[in-house]
């Protein structure tokens, strides 16, 4: 069995003061961003999605509201992969966003 899945687990906060697009984890030189959970919630109802810093979005537009929206995977079934050297941004419409992301930074 390859190492890479038990590559440290890491966590950032996600805390923006308004709606819009916020850097959640900058980038890494030469490692690729794996996203293995997140919880959200907005604080008035709106839309979510997260992207590679620089624009690629990982996820569609996703309707949020008040109450968190989770998901709770593994690093055999990660929500989404940011691409080597990206960062991940998250873009907010109407309410700002609160959360966390647990991650990998993932050697390539």
């Amino acid at each position: 069995m390859p190492a890479e899945p038990y590559v440290s687990i890491k966590y950032a906060k996600i805390e923006q003061a308004s709606a819009g697009t916020n850097t959640i984890i900058a980038a890494v030189a030469n490692k690729k961003l794996r996203v293995v959970g997140w919880a959200l919630s907005l604080s008035v109802a709106g839309t979510a999605k997260f992207l590679a810093t620089g624009g690629s979005d990982l996820t569609g537009v996703m309707p949020m509201g008040t109450t968190p929206a989770t998901f709770s995977g593994s690093v055999w079934g990660p929500a989404f992969e940011v691409p080597v050297g990206v960062g991940l941004d998250l873009t907010s419409a109407t309410g700002s966003a609160h959360g966390f992301v647990v991650y990998q930074e993932v050697s390539i």
